[in-house]
């Protein structure tokens, strides 16, 4: 009873996502043998690297268990010529050793595709007034910093 009917002006996503069964999220998860529902991610924060698909949720837990780091962001960056890349952000005091902490984990846990290709490391990110990291500055930061691949 608390679910909204549709997207205001939106026929197309209304259709795609209210069904007779409920609402269809595009949130990936699994359920366990007591019933408990677990969100694993988002089928649209998926990274295409070097054709494996890469979850940026997935990336943002493995850096974000690291004891060090107190908030943390991943998100891809397009570059000229159909390439992406994975950069992480990551709010931290250990501003000299975590980056290739962070690397080393991310391969550990989920494979080379998934290491961030630059780790943006400050001691505070940038915030948006809604209290989420403000994607666009690091975005804007990341394609600044020549670390990326073609920049390089």
């Amino acid at each position: 009873p608390m679910l909204a009917t549709g997207y205001r002006l939106e026929p197309k996503l209304t259709k795609l996502h209210f069904t007779a069964a409920g609402f269809i999220t595009s949130d990936h998860g699994s359920v366990d043998a007591d019933g408990f529902v677990t969100i694993l991610g988002r089928a649209d924060d998926v990274i295409n690297i070097n054709g494996v698909n890469v979850s940026a949720g997935a990336v943002e837990q493995v850096i974000s268990d690291i004891p060090e780091v107190t908030a943390v962001l991943v998100l891809p960056i397009a570059g000229p010529s159909d390439e992406t890349a994975i950069v992480a952000a990551v709010e931290t005091s250990s501003i000299s050793t975590i980056e290739a902490v962070i690397k080393a984990t991310v391969q550990q846990r989920l494979g080379l595709a998934a290491v961030p290709c630059h780790v943006i490391v400050q001691t505070e990110l940038p915030m948006l007034p809604n209290g989420k990291i403000d994607r666009e500055v690091i975005s804007m930061i990341a394609t600044q910093s020549g670390r990326l691949p073609w920049q390089r």
